[in-house]
């Protein structure tokens, strides 16, 4: 038999003393958690929603706000800042991976669980995250979720992740302070080799470069919650030791005391100018002595970098430069009397924004691990059988926006609710065509309906992403709609009643995008 009863344990007198009966009948598996002065008794068997505030200065339960999606056997922590988040448990039998976040008396639903069905999670807050440990099904896993600023969420970055030899490279140290004051912070950047350090770009922390070590390094105290001024400096590659292909990883490392030490890498992809398609032409095969020839040198070909170039063309010794005849575009030319050579130096264009997988491991959500990815093994580094990134479907065809239906067609300008990092570059709007792919070209082909691998494809669309790619047909609409709040927004996109053009049967397919804002 169930029981709304409730007991204060008495430390100096080693007694329970009974205390108001909780509101309704009694409930298995609810989770209970202290905020301020006030305890929060949270969801309950099979999958109550209902939450209830015990007072104890009055010794009296309320009503609080209930949870969008009922549970039972989760976990529920609490942040120094009072806010509640729910996580994982159950419905009935079946494990949940939602995670639910009260705030300001209202719950808002957080990014996902990554592992599904941690029915009987615990979750506690560590170090400015919630961390969700265990549960059925968990496989032992445990994840985190940042909510809060933390010291090991410093960061290191490029400006590039493909650059030209030789060409001046911007890094960008981030630090950041955790929840309570660390008075030894410190980092030290070891630079790669075969590099010059150029100088300092921005540098109000002090930090020192010490050229015997070819290392910079840092030292001091940082405030409760602080974002102090970013470190940045410029290096360059040595390209007499440095060519194409060669990947440039630079490594800092942050520590605290004696216990915190970590560290963060940018990899940066080396790539030389290709001028193999470049030629030097004469107007004429034979002349007569005296009469004028006319030269041409064309400098081209596919670059991905911009870089810069020197022509020096020593001219034969039968043959005089006519003054002021050198015509050239862009950059700067001439000709050198004393070693009698038409000289130019100048800047390649590149084809386009290059973007490189520096990465040395892919992680495949659309593939089961029993996949064999190349260099063999299971894609993803899951268990065989288990997806490497979990799914939870999240309906919004009676909540959503809806976008529209039909064949071959392309909707832009759609709001994606927070800007979303997508190879260098935030998109704050973006396309969605029926042929069952977004993308970030406004300009692009509505008709584009042939997946062309490897991506990007010079002759497709360009910036996209692809769920089921193929010549569909959207029967019902797509629909869109962003959940969550700062930082930790997520887009839906969801195509409902789908199939292939021309197909022979009434059988259709509902699927869905989620872009994360973290």
């Amino acid at each position: 038999m169930l029981r709304n009863l409730s007991y204060r344990y008495d430390g100096a007198t080693d007694r329970w003393h009974e205390l108001a009966p909780i509101p309704g009948p009694g409930r298995l598996f609810a989770a209970v958690a202290q905020v301020g002065e006030e305890l929060f008794l949270v969801g309950g068997y099979p999958a109550l929603s209902v939450v209830h505030r015990y007072d104890p200065a009055h010794n009296r339960w309320q009503a609080g706000p209930p949870l969008h999606q009922g549970r039972h056997s989760f976990g529920l922590a609490r942040t120094p800042g009072g806010e509640l988040y729910a996580v994982g448990g159950a419905v009935g039998d079946e494990g949940l991976a939602s995670v639910e976040r009260l705030v300001a008396g209202v719950w808002q639903l957080m990014p996902a669980l990554q592992l599904p069905y941690r029915n009987g999670v615990g979750a506690a807050y560590v170090d400015g995250a919630v961390v969700a440990v265990g549960g059925a099904g968990s496989q032992g896993g445990s994840e985190l979720l940042a909510v809060d600023p933390a010291f090991c969420r410093s960061r290191f970055s490029v400006d590039a992740s493909v650059a030209g030899t030789g060409k001046p490279l911007l890094y960008t140290i981030q630090l950041q302070g955790n929840t309570v004051a660390l008075p030894d912070a410190r980092l030290h950047n070891r630079l790669p080799p075969a590099t010059r350090f150029v100088g300092f770009v921005d540098n109000a922390l002090n930090a020192r470069y010490d050229a015997t070590s070819h290392a910079i390094d840092w030292q001091g105290a940082l405030a409760a919650h602080a974002t102090p001024p970013a470190i940045r400096y410029q290096l360059t590659s040595d390209p007499r030791e440095l060519t194409t292909g060669d990947r440039l990883t630079n490594t800092v490392t942050f520590a605290h005391g004696a216990a915190l030490t970590f560290t963060r890498q940018t990899p940066v992809a080396l790539l030389s100018t290709d001028l193999a398609n470049s030629y030097k032409a004469v107007d004429q095969s034979r002349v007569r002595s005296g009469a004028l020839l006319t030269y041409t040198i064309a400098i081209q070909g596919e670059s991905y970098v911009s870089n810069t170039v020197t022509v020096r063309d020593p001219l034969p010794p039968l043959l005089t430069y006519v003054p002021d005849s050198l015509r050239y575009i862009g950059g700067r030319g001439g000709y050198d009397v004393a070693t009698r050579s038409i000289w130019w130096e100048g800047s390649t264009a590149t084809t386009g924004a290059p973007f490189a997988n520096v990465q040395d491991r892919y992680l495949w959500g659309d593939n089961r691990t029993d996949f064999t990815g190349i260099g063999g093994g299971p894609v993803g580094g899951g268990a065989a059988g288990s997806f490497a990134v979990p799914y939870q479907w999240l309906s919004i065809q009676e909540s959503g926006t809806v976008i529209g239906n039909g064949d071959d067609v392309y909707f832009c300008e759609l709001p994606i609710g927070f800007a979303f990092p997508f190879y260098g570059k935030n998109e704050t709007t973006f396309c969605v065509s029926t042929n069952g792919f977004l993308s970030f070209d406004p300009l692009g082909d509505a008709g584009d309906t042939t997946p062309l691998c490897p991506l990007p494809d010079r002759n497709g669309n360009r910036g996209m992403i692809a769920a089921i790619w193929d010549d569909l047909v959207v029967g019902d609409a797509i629909y869109y709609q962003t959940f969550g709040s700062a930082p930790h927004r997520s887009l839906v996109v969801q195509w409902q009643d789908v199939h292939r053009f021309g197909a022979l049967t009434a059988q259709s397919a509902n699927f869905q995008l989620v872009l994360m804002e973290d």
